[in-house]
């Protein structure tokens, strides 16, 4: 079965000096723990940055001067998505966020502040305008 989630916003940067060093610490961590729904040999025959996100399950935009300025979950069901994240937390520029929805409306950010990682739960309001009478 599993537990259906999808991604609706980011604010996400990893600098173009720390790519690199992100990119063999996941592959590194991939291949020695294994993830949820992610081929360890995929992950460890990765070329780059960008297919090795992808193969675990997220989707990246580089800009021309190899800084990583986009993220967006490519799976639809919970796994180790969040493992990943911890992972490149020490890289992740500070403040960056990513917003997900689960089942039921249940929101979230995954945060990272500071080379940490923590997934914050989100409370989704609106102001309509019969609210008021």
């Amino acid at each position: 079965m599993g537990y259906y989630i999808n991604q609706r916003g980011d604010k996400f940067r990893i600098e173009s000096d720390q790519v690199g060093e992100a990119f063999l610490t996941l592959q590194h961590y991939a291949s020695e723990h294994g993830m949820a729904w992610v081929c360890r040999d995929a992950c460890e025959n990765a070329s780059d940055f960008k297919n090795l996100m992808s193969e675990c399950r997220w989707d990246i935009q580089i800009d021309q001067n190899g800084t990583v300025i986009w993220i967006s979950f490519n799976g639809e069901k919970s796994g180790d998505q969040d493992q990943v994240l911890k992972v490149l937390a020490p890289y992740v520029k500070s403040r960056s966020w990513i917003e997900m929805q689960g089942e039921g409306g249940v929101v979230w950010r995954y945060a990272f502040y500071k080379g940490t990682f923590k997934e914050v739960e989100g409370i989704l309001t609106f102001d309509m305008p019969w609210d008021e009478d």
